[in-house]
C-alpha cells in the first residue's frame, strides 16, 4: 500500500489495489476475533463522524463502567465492531480509488497527452492514493493501540503491548518518509527548473529508499502483532478448555 515500485503507474496501482484487498481480508479476520471475544454478533450503527474524529474517546468511553457510561455510548464490543465496519468501508473506497487510478493511468499511456498533463494527473492520483493509504493505516493502528489500553485483558489482542507501540513507531516513520517523498516527487515533476529538479529528485530517491526500509519494518511489526495475537488466542482457548 505504501510501496512505489519501478513497474509503471498502472502496475503500481494494481499492486496497491491488491494490498488494499489483503488489508480488507485482515480487517475481516480481526472483526471475527472481536466477535468471538464479545460472544455476540450484533451490529450497531455509530455515526461515522464519531468514529473518524474521536476513535480513542469513543472506545475509552465505551469501556467505562456501565453505571458511569453515557447512555448514548454502546458497549465496548459493539464499538469495536462498528469501528472495524467503518474501516472496511474506507478500505473498499480505497480499492475503488486504486481501480480508477489504474484505469486513468492506462488511458494516459494509450492517449499519450503532453508531458505536463501526465505529470499533473500522476501527481494528483499518486497523492490521493498515498494519503488514503496513510489515513487507513493510521486509523487501524490507533484502533489497536487504544484497544490495548483496556484494563480487561480478555479483550486485548496481544500479550506483549510493546509490539503494538513498535508498530506505531514504525508506521509514524514510514508516514513521514511517504510525505517527504510525495513533496519531493511533486516538485521534481512540476517545477521546470533543472537545478530544482536535480535537488528534489535526489531527495526523492533518498526518501524512497528510506521509505522502503520503514515500510518493511512496519510490515514486520504488523506480523509480530498478528503472531502474538494468535498465540494469545490459542493460549486462552487451551485454558478455557
Amino acid at each position: 500500500m505504501l510501496f512505489q515500485l519501478s513497474l509503471g503507474w498502472t502496475a503500481n496501482y494494481i499492486c496497491k489495489l491488491a494490498g488494499f484487498v489483503l488489508f480488507l481480508a485482515g480487517l475481516g479476520e480481526l472483526e471475527q476475533l472481536c466477535r468471538i471475544q464479545r460472544r455476540g454478533s450484533e451490529k450497531l450503527s455509530i455515526p461515522q463522524r464519531n468514529i473518524g474524529r474521536s476513535l480513542e474517546k469513543l472506545m475509552i468511553a465505551a469501556c467505562a463502567d456501565p453505571s458511569e457510561r453515557n447512555e448514548d455510548i454502546p458497549d465496548y464490543g459493539s464499538v469495536r465492531i462498528s469501528v472495524l465496519e467503518y474501516m472496511k468501508g474506507r478500505t473498499k473506497l480505497c480499492v475503488l480509488l486504486c481501480a480508477c487510478a489504474a484505469g486513468l493511468s492506462l488511458a494516459l499511456d494509450l492517449a499519450k497527452p503532453p508531458a505536463w498533463i501526465s505529470n499533473v494527473v500522476s501527481c494528483i492520483m499518486g497523492t490521493a492514493v498515498s494519503l488514503a493509504s496513510l489515513a487507513l493505516l493510521d486509523l487501524a493502528v490507533r484502533f489497536i493501540v487504544t484497544n490495548e489500553r483496556n484494563a480487561v485483558s480478555s479483550v486485548r489482542f496481544v500479550n506483549n503491548k510493546s509490539e503494538v507501540y513498535r508498530l506505531r513507531a514504525a508506521l509514524n516513520r514510514a508516514s513521514l518518509c511517504t510525505v517527504v517523498n510525495l513533496v519531493c516527487d511533486i516538485v521534481n515533476r512540476l517545477v521546470p527548473i533543472s537545478g530544482v529538479q536535480s535537488f528534489f529528485g535526489f531527495f526523492a530517491a533518498i526518501s524512497k529508499i528510506t521509505l522502503y526500509v520503514f515500510a518493511v519494518m512496519t510490515v514486520y511489526s504488523f506480523n509480530k502483532v498478528r503472531a502474538d495475537s494468535n498465540k494469545k488466542y490459542d493460549s486462552e482457548n487451551k485454558n478455557g478448555g
